[in-house]
């Protein structure tokens, strides 16, 4: 209903939107074609003329202890100082210290962690023991064969981790069950262990380039602990639907309890330590190398990164395509949740059929979507956190995240200001959690009428089912779905582009970082030199 009064009140601009969504998508789609072909084509001659080499040469493979300039690259963070770096750690890697007593990492920090590392698992032991949500249901059946009026209240499920995980295997809806269970129960305490383990070990048992692989990914798959809460908030969110059928009315209603928000706060928790690890190795491997020339940028330079490197027009316009798709994918309805039942709605005429089936049906892009979260939970400070924290990692982190790596690749800066974007670029870029919404929402799809379907017919409310599907001789019960709309293709491409375009912008904007702080070095060591010739 919010849709279409929506799109009727804001016609203006709606077909606006919408068409710039598309456009930019299929823009995006064409260009990642071109330079798939582009990287397979070059591949392909780059192999064909090493083969040549090697033939010419009597060479027959690369010798085994040859290395190729990709492998000296340690982390995706500290790409600006990769080649530096691998010298480093091949000469004094057995000097480099842990994080926990690294000098670049404050005293505070290296005493909390570990702390706050250890809070972050106990947070998780109880929410999985926890209860996270409970789903009533109030049955109301009007001229049964026998009863004037029959009443049944209860409770259809009770959600915790590890039964929701056990229910849906059991209800055929394995992939939500493999979800749940790996990506929910393990991966948590996977990454909070690692976490911790890598927090400690110094240069001699964990090479700075491995570190910074293993802190890289756990700070990039961070956000997945939150596809349990998002896959609680679209159950909540079919709860808001009241079913009125000619005999059968039935109104649901979800309670979110402690076990959801203390999950809640230990994935949002576990992401602010993973990209905390992630940004003190980057630190750490950069004091290490401060006496460079090439890591001291000079407050007199402002041209933008674009001017360092040969690759200038490509993130000028990845970028606003990116941000243009993102924007219209939120307001494009991108999924639906309907409840469905044996008996067809009391309809009278056209006009009361319209009006009853909006009751059945609710249609949701991304924006409404997450304006709905306030009434799903009567505690309005966690129902705000809740609300906040999806808007801000699918929609407004996106946005900002293009924003700012645009800013930083094309405007005239001094190199503290462009250093810093970059800075708060990988920040945000660990927070972009659109792709597991997504996946979550393509999940519902495939399983969400097999979850309820085994919640009705094996739990609390067997006793009602049965006594429908007698006294009325019913065939099913109530059920629940979720349906994808043509927007979640929208949505689905704004994601991958997310996964893809931010990283290999912050790539390109690494290495003219790099590219300008060596030249900033050679022009003061060119201007040192002629300074002393002339006092010579």
């Amino acid at each position: 209903m919010e849709e279409s009064t929506r799109r009727v009140g804001q016609w203006s601009w709606w077909p606006v939107v919408e068409i710039a969504g598309w456009a930019s998508a299929g823009l995006l789609i064409l260009i990642a074609v071109i330079v798939g072909v582009v990287l397979v084509v070059r591949r392909r001659q780059q192999s064909q003329e090493a083969r040549a080499a090697r033939a010419l040469l009597g060479v027959s493979s690369r010798p085994g202890g040859e290395l190729t300039p990709s492998t000296s690259v340690p982390s995706c963070v500290s790409s600006m100082s990769g080649d530096a770096m691998a010298a480093l750690e091949i000469n004094h890697q057995g000097n480099i210290p842990s994080l926990a007593k690294s000098p670049s990492v404050p005293c505070c920090v290296r005493f909390m962690y570990p702390i706050f590392t250890l809070l972050c698992c106990g947070l998780f032991v109880l929410a999985d023991l926890l209860e996270t949500a409970r789903v009533n249901v109030d049955l109301l059946v009007s001229g049964a064969p026998h009863h004037s009026e029959w009443e049944w209240s209860g409770t259809m499920a009770s959600l915790t981790l590890l039964k929701a995980a056990q229910d849906a295997w059991r209800a055929d809806a394995r992939a939500t069950s493999i979800v749940l269970f790996f990506l929910n129960g393990i991966w948590p305490f996977l990454q909070t262990g690692v976490l911790l383990i890598v927090w400690f070990l110094p240069g001699c048992c964990l090479p700075p380039s491995t570190r910074g692989r293993f802190l890289r990914c756990f700070a990039a798959f961070g956000k997945c602990g939150l596809s349990f809460p998002w896959l609680v908030s679209i159950w909540a969110a079919l709860c808001q639907l009241q079913w009125r059928g000619q005999q059968v009315s039935a109104d649901f209603s979800m309670f979110l309890e402690k076990g959801f928000f203390l999950f809640l706060g230990a994935a949002i928790l576990t992401n602010v330590l993973g990209y905390a690890a992630d940004h003190y190795h980057y630190v750490s491997t950069r004091m290490a190398l401060s006496s460079s020339p090439w890591t001291r940028s000079e407050s007199g330079y402002s041209l933008p990164l674009k001017a360092y490197s040969k690759w200038r027009h490509w993130p000028t316009i990845l970028c606003p395509l990116v941000a243009v798709a993102t924007a219209g994918s939120a307001y494009i309805t991108a999924f639906s949740v309907s409840l469905t039942g044996s008996k067809s709605p009391a309809v009278v005429n056209a006009e009361a059929e319209a009006k009853v089936h909006l009751k059945y049906i609710r249609s949701y892009s991304l924006l409404s979507f997450g304006l709905e979260f306030p009434d799903i939970s009567e505690a309005e400070a966690c129902s705000r956190l809740l609300q906040a924290t999806f808007l801000i990692t699918s929609l407004m982190a996106p946005l900002l995240l293009a924003g700012v790596l645009w800013c930083a690749w094309i405007l005239p800066l001094q190199p503290k200001t462009q250093n810093a974007l970059l800075k708060f670029g990988y920040a945000l870029d660990a927070w972009v959690a659109l792709d597991v919404f997504v996946a979550v929402v393509a999940l519902a799809a495939l399983d969400f009428g097999k979850i309820t379907t085994y919640a009705e017919h094996d739990g609390a409310m067997l006793e009602a089912c049965t006594w429908l599907e007698t006294e009325l001789s019913q065939k099913s019960c109530l059920g629940a779905n979720v349906k994808l709309e043509k927007g979640f293709g929208l949505l689905a491409a704004s994601a991958i582009a997310l996964l893809i375009v931010p990283k290999v912008v912050l790539r390109a904007c690494s290495k003219a970082a790099q590219q300008r702080d060596e030249l900033i070095g050679r022009a003061r060591a060119s201007s040192a030199l002629a300074a002393a010739s002339l006092t010579i």
